[in-house]
């Protein structure tokens, strides 16, 4: 059941708690705060907000820091908990020349078995080159092994055929170990670990979830006006799986704003799975709440997420009366500078970063800000292009 909004909400926040939510990403924690402290002196350069970065500490398994704005002689203080899973990511690309053929083939079943695949590929192409991309590299390095061990028996007998063997090995480990450059493993790592966590996320996961439930409980208990959610990437994902767990257990109780920050959401990936019924369930749940403001914001020019595709209506889970997401447009073609020039995965970054044009979109503010979520942008309209078609047959939710 969801929780009914408090009475007495404060206008301006002095005090506020962000909870952050990277993706699928092995890089350590201290490089969101490098980010955040390196880009908010450039976006102050720009809007003339200055933001005040601190190091704090924080309990097990969280990494934080704290800020400090001052704006119209009022001063707003934020805690940053950031909830590394960077190990876990990490643990999940160990396959080697050979495994990663067992687990492309063995996630390719899954999205295909279920008509996931496709599905995906009609909400939108772009992300899905994820996957298609390295299956083809996968299979093209194959044909070329194969030949070449032909080729290697017929000229040279079994010596050829070793030599062979021993090249194309070199040949597929030296890409193996280039794939900051190519990302063929890390894709391929990254949808095995969607379809292998979509029924229930790994023990590990599952852990530090509860503490950050706990932890944003806590915060709201402290009574901080401001509670944030903010999930990047597969990190969404994340985010709505603790948010619809707290709300259904009757949690996020307290005076203070709930709000739920969205980023370059690959959500689909993973709700479009037959097994993910849990996620499916809290989508709705969460789009249900008049509790939270779920703000989505992405752009058209990411290609590593599903742009201006509300959530929950893709999926085909919305409930009668949707308090949410809203869905914006960073549009970086518009108000990031030189935004066609960047590399693809700088762009799917882009949302942590500075904006040339900040007035629609302004990560600073919204983190560090005396506004609430909810009243900078309630009254924006969804963007649009917003897409709210059904899109996938897979529309079963677990039992609340």
């Amino acid at each position: 059941m969801s929780n009914p909004p408090p009475q007495s909400q404060p206008e301006i926040i002095r005090r506020r708690a962000v909870f952050l939510l990277p993706g699928y990403d092995p890089a350590p924690p201290r490089r969101y705060r490098e980010i955040y402290r390196s880009e908010a002196v450039r976006q102050a350069e720009i809007t003339g907000r200055q933001v005040q970065l601190t190091a704090a500490e924080r309990p097990a398994p969280f990494y934080g820091w704290q800020t400090r704005a001052v704006q119209n002689d009022s001063a707003t203080q934020t805690e940053f908990w950031l909830l590394p899973w960077n190990d876990l990511v990490r643990n999940s690309m160990r396959a080697g020349v050979f495994g990663i053929y067992r687990i492309a083939g063995r996630t390719a079943l899954s999205y295909i078995a279920g008509g996931a695949f496709l599905a995906l590929l009609r909400l939108r192409w772009q992300p899905m080159l994820a996957v298609l991309f390295p299956l083809a590299i996968l299979f093209g390095q194959l044909v070329v092994a194969t030949v070449a061990l032909r080729v290697g028996a017929l000229l040279g007998g079994l010596t050829g055929l070793g030599m062979a063997a021993i090249m194309c090995y070199a040949a597929a480990d030296w890409l193996r170990k280039q794939d900051n450059r190519f990302y063929t493993y890390y894709l391929l790592h990254l949808y095995a670990f969607v379809a292998h966590n979509a029924a229930q996320p790994q023990p590990e996961l599952a852990q530090r979830m509860a503490a950050l439930a706990d932890a944003v409980q806590a915060a709201l208990d402290d009574g901080v006006d401001e509670v944030l959610i903010v999930g990047h990437s597969l990190g969404a994902q994340i985010a709505v799986d603790v948010v619809g767990d707290m709300l259904r257990a009757g949690r996020l109780q307290g005076p203070g704003h709930v709000g739920v920050l969205t980023l370059g959401q690959v959500i689909p990936m993973m709700s479009f799975l037959p097994a993910a019924k849990q996620l499916r369930r809290n989508l709705n749940t969460l789009a249900a709440s008049p509790r939270i403001f779920w703000l989505d914001v992405s752009s058209q020019a990411d290609g590593g997420c599903f742009a201006l595709a509300d959530p929950v209506a893709v999926t085909g889970v919305a409930p009668p009366h949707a308090y949410g997401p809203k869905v914006i447009s960073a549009a970086f073609a518009e108000t990031v500078e030189n935004a066609q020039g960047q590399r693809f995965f700088d762009r799917h970054f882009q949302y942590f970063r500075a904006f040339t044009h900040p007035e629609n979109y302004d990560y600073f503010a919204i983190t560090a800000g005396a506004k609430p979520l909810a009243a900078r942008f309630e009254a924006r309209n969804n963007s649009p292009q917003i897409n709210q078609k059904t899109y996938s047959k897979q529309t079963d939710m677990a039992d609340a």
